[in-house]
């Protein structure tokens, strides 16, 4: 189900599906899956294209937006909401189209009000490099979850001592 969110329209048109995606579906890929395969839970942002409206929608919805950045956060390692200070806004455009640290702030402000959001952390600009760095210590701790030596190894190989 996952190797779904990746199919464009394009790709249906492609294989032959044309027919079937303009005529049943309004060449809308999400709505195909929606229909075919109603008990999954879709998660729409992850789509390549939303449908129109969408993200206008998600704006006004605070339920979705917190089920929007707690996926976000477990695919970025987030246990606690510090750890957001530690992913670079070309992390999470990867997966929402967010414009700036600005708005990414706005957003985590909203979805999580209790929490006092430093907004000049989130908006640094050496973070691209830290988050990246984050990011394969995240890597190397799956590859080696028992062995410290054998993390620290990797670590000294590839250059980050």
């Amino acid at each position: 189900m996952e190797d779904w969110y990746n199919v464009t329209t394009e790709d249906i048109i492609k294989h032959g599906g044309e027919g079937i995606i303009t005529a049943f579906y309004s060449c809308s890929p999400t709505t195909a899956l929606k229909a075919i395969y109603p008990k999954h839970n879709w998660m729409l942002w992850r789509f390549k294209k939303v449908p129109n409206g969408y993200w206008q929608a998600v704006m006004k919805d605070s339920k979705q937006q917190k089920e929007i950045m707690d996926w976000l956060g477990n695919e970025h390692s987030v246990k606690c909401l510090k750890d957001w200070y530690r992913i670079s806004i070309f992390q999470i455009r990867k997966w929402l189209p967010i414009r700036s640290s600005g708005a990414l702030c706005q957003l985590l402000e909203r979805v999580y009000p209790q929490h006092k959001w430093e907004r000049n952390k989130l908006t640094r600009l050496r973070k691209v490099v830290r988050s990246s760095q984050r990011q394969l210590f995240l890597a190397l701790k799956q590859l080696f979850p028992h062995n410290r030596k054998d993390r620290q190894l990797a670590f000294k190989l590839l250059g980050c001592t």
